[in-house]
């Protein structure tokens, strides 16, 4: 899947880059978007599943804003390109739907379960907490914010 990936994106602009020392990915890609404040970045990773990831970025040590694309075969990755990169053109040219309801100030980002956890993939700003149980009750921890966005969708999957 790699080497098909890697085709589709430098055909479609994008340009490969080291994928850092911190990811998970195999391999990245990034692109500018119209707008110019935002790139549209792919990573590829083999990492439980073999899968293309597609979403906006501000730089390379945070990570991707709002809606995630993530493909897990060539065909669907191939048939739905095209309107994968529209949409995120259309966000990256729309900041107000990728930033934080409650605060107003972080753009959203995905969260998705961990390990034994279960919940559904959410947005929300760099500002949340997660809840921690205590001998007294629920307690958050150093909460800045607990907006969570729900003007976009969080997570689109293609197989």
């Amino acid at each position: 899947m790699l080497e098909e990936t890697r085709r589709l994106l430098t055909a479609n602009g994008f340009t490969e880059d080291s994928p850092g020392l911190l990811s998970h990915s195999l391999a990245h890609f990034t692109r500018p978007t119209a707008n110019g404040a935002f790139k549209i970045a792919a990573s590829w990773s083999a990492v439980i599943v073999e899968h293309v990831e597609l979403g906006l970025e501000l730089s390379r040590q945070q990570p991707c804003i709002g809606t995630i694309h993530r493909a897990f075969s060539v065909k669907s990755f191939t048939k739905a390109l095209s309107s994968i990169l529209a949409e995120l053109e259309h966000l990256a040219s729309n900041p107000d739907l990728l930033k934080c309801p409650e605060c107003g100030e972080r753009y959203v980002h995905l969260k998705e379960p961990t390990g034994m956890k279960k919940f559904k993939p959410f947005l929300s700003c760099g500002g949340m907490r997660v809840v921690r149980r205590s001998s007294e009750g629920m307690r958050y921890k150093d909460i800045a914010c607990r907006g969570i966005s729900r003007k976009i969708p969080a997570l689109k999957e293609y197989r």
